[in-house]
């Protein structure tokens, strides 16, 4: 089973391309990072940064509901991509949520009311044709 779930920081705005074939996609770095506590040092935080890869309607989502430094959600298999003599390890996700703070506005077609005591999640899965807004308790973000 390839299974990956990533919880982090988007790095980049994400710019939304097309294949020599028409199809939408979308490349954007992705920052996770950990807190290690040592017995005899300060706590170390130690980051990493993903590659994720969008295509189709997830890429045209990101586009319109993400901006950097948002918190994104991924869940999706990993894949070795090879470019250039380059080898590089992508996500490519089966489903992105992306949090936003109260203040920030809905993408198009997304309609809610923002409730000064939460979150709003935006999300995207294989099992949608369109975009949902869901209220989320602030402790989720």
């Amino acid at each position: 089973m390839n299974k990956t779930l990533l919880l982090g920081k988007i790095g980049e705005v994400p710019e939304l391309k097309a294949t020599k074939t028409g199809l939408p996609f979308v490349s954007f770095p992705m920052c996770t990072w950990e807190t290690k506590k040592k017995l005899d040092a300060p706590p170390e935080t130690v980051y990493e940064w993903h590659r994720i890869m969008c295509f189709g309607k997830r890429a045209e989502y990101v586009c319109k509901a993400a901006k950097k430094g948002d918190t994104v959600y991924v869940e999706g298999k990993q894949t070795l991509n090879e470019y250039n003599g380059k080898t590089t390890i992508q996500v490519k996700p089966t489903e992105v949520q992306i949090f936003k703070s109260k203040e920030t506005t809905a993408p198009p077609n997304v309609a809610y009311i923002p409730k000064t005591d939460r979150q709003t999640t935006h999300q995207y899965s294989d099992d949608q044709d369109m975009f949902m807004g869901v209220d989320t308790p602030d402790d989720v973000a």
